[in-house]
């Protein structure tokens, strides 16, 4: 996990470096609200982001790339679960549990494209992102007479991520864009869907 993360970094780190085209910079930081299941297990968070900027900055379209982090924390030590049985005479049975998450980490890695829509300083714009979310969890999960686990393991969730928002030119060289984005993503392997909401803000710095 550690090789591979490690070697995506640097695969999107040499895809942002200036070539033919200029490529600018910027860090973005994000409030990360979990929706759905996952808004159950886990309090909302805040996470970094190192983008890479294809473009200048009075261009309307831009293409970004992003490598990112946050740490989720579950939102109570101790989760109550249940499993149901079939067979004996007993017939259908339930039987109770609990399941409990020490650590939820994410890097984020993806490219995306952002529009404005006025040819000015100040202006609303729209993107979208299309991100893999490279994930490592620690969890224990218990069931009466059926299970007692605890694993330490690793997922990876595949990502579209709308945004909205405002881009302001504060100068020459640096601007500041702030908006609301959904990241909606299916995890590999698993019928799970994750949702979360992100306030974010951006600055960026167009250098020559």
């Amino acid at each position: 996990m550690k090789k591979f993360v490690l070697a995506s970094m640097m695969v999107l780190f040499a895809a942002a470096m200036p070539t033919a085209v200029k490529a600018q910079y910027g860090a973005t930081y994000n409030y990360i609200k979990p929706s759905g299941s996952f808004g159950y297990y886990f309090k909302p968070a805040s996470g970094v982001e190192i983008n890479g900027i294809i473009g200048d900055i009075d261009e309307q379209f831009n293409i970004n790339t992003h490598i990112g982090y946050y740490s989720l924390s579950p939102t109570q030590s101790v989760f109550s679960t249940y499993a149901r049985q079939y067979g004996g005479s007993n017939g259908l049975s339930f039987l109770p549990g609990y399941e409990s998450w020490y650590s939820y980490q994410v890097i984020s890695l993806g490219m995306g494209a952002n529009y404005k829509f006025f040819d000015k300083k100040i202006s609303p714009f729209a993107g979208l992102d299309l991100s893999v979310l490279l994930a490592s969890y620690h969890r224990s999960y218990y069931i009466q007479t059926l299970i007692s686990s605890e694993e330490e393991n690793n997922n990876t969730t595949f990502t579209i991520r709308p945004k909205i928002g405002v881009s302001f030119e504060v100068s020459d060289v640096i601007r500041v864009q702030a908006g609301i984005a959904q990241s909606i993503g299916k995890t590999y392997e698993v019928s799970e869907t994750q949702v979360y909401w992100q306030p974010f803000i951006s600055v960026q710095a167009f250098l020559e």
